[in-house]
């Protein structure tokens, strides 16, 4: 029985983390179009996105956090790294 219950909390922890996984991108897209076209475009998107999803959990209820922990996850990780990356390199 405690078996079981063991799958079933580890099928639930792989599909939750295959949404953070497959919702990164859509972080990386916005923090490209924040760096590329500007920051009101690029915080646009993220916003837009995550409003998107926190609709959808609304309705059906999915658990959609994790897929806007996805989204902010993406869009940090990469300012986060270009950052770091500029002050190691000292770029202006």
């Amino acid at each position: 029985m405690l078996k079981r219950t063991g799958e079933t909390r580890m099928h639930k922890w792989k599909h939750n983390w295959s949404r953070v996984l497959l919702h990164f991108p859509w972080g990386l897209i916005a923090a490209i179009i924040y760096l590329g076209v500007g920051a009101p475009a690029g915080i646009t998107a993220l916003v837009g996105s995550c409003i998107y999803e926190g609709f959808n959990d609304w309705r059906k209820k999915d658990q959609s956090y994790w897929d806007v922990l996805g989204i902010i996850w993406g869009f940090t990780i990469l300012l986060l790294v270009l950052a770091i990356r500029r002050i190691i390199i000292q770029e202006d």
